[in-house]
């Protein structure tokens, strides 16, 4: 499983005591090199455009640069990883908020819903759950399917997202029922393993 925080290298914590200064231009460079393109990958990973991703890294290091500003920071490395990916994850969701291209059908909706449990949010505000639950999938998906090869997503879509039998999707791409059974749970168990960590990021979702 991977990582929750961002794939990234260790940030040693004496350059992050460095960029403190906002005269240590130095240090912010290399700050920006070990960062931006994690960052962009990250992005891209979660199912933005190269443009979208260098977006998110844009403004996810100036939030950095920002929060350094302040010398509030707490500066453990793993620290500083984590906090860094549940930044561009708020512009990542943000992101796919003004897209939103891909609408998931109802019975999509229902066949996640079936596999995922519901977002943590107070049992009167169903319409908060339903945003955060919207943006969370967009993320979910695009990161299973990014990860898996082309075939294995379409008969997860076929048989999971559009509702169709197994028997129906082994037919047309040439399997067995079984085997589509197979990658039916080994995928649901990734989207329930990405879920589980954008969960632990505690991520704050924009309005």
């Amino acid at each position: 499983m991977k990582n929750p925080m961002l794939d990234a290298p260790t940030t040693n914590d004496a350059l992050i005591q460095r960029a403190l200064d906002p005269d240590a231009l130095e240090a912010w460079k290399l700050l920006h090199e070990f960062y931006h393109k994690p960052l962009v990958r990250h992005a891209i990973r979660s199912g933005l455009n190269p443009g979208e991703a260098e977006e998110v890294a844009s403004h996810t290091l100036l939030t950095l640069s920002q929060r350094l500003s302040r010398r509030s920071f707490h500066h453990e490395s793993s620290s500083f990883r984590r906090w860094l990916a549940e930044t561009a994850n708020r512009f990542i969701f943000e992101a796919h908020r003004i897209r939103r291209r891909e609408k998931l059908s109802a019975m999509a909706v229902r066949a996640i819903q079936e596999c995922l449990p519901p977002a943590f949010v107070p049992e009167d505000e169903l319409l908060a759950r339903e945003k955060m639950e919207a943006h969370l999938w967009s993320v979910c998906l695009a990161r299973v399917r990014i990860d898996s090869s082309p075939k294995h997503w379409q008969i997860f879509e076929s048989n999971v997202l559009s509702g169709e039998n197994s028997s129906t999707v082994a037919k047309r791409f040439n399997t067995s029922p079984i085997n589509v059974r197979v990658i039916r749970m080994r995928m649901i168990g990734r989207l329930k393993r990405e879920w589980k960590q954008l969960a632990q990021q505690a991520v704050e979702l924009p309005e």
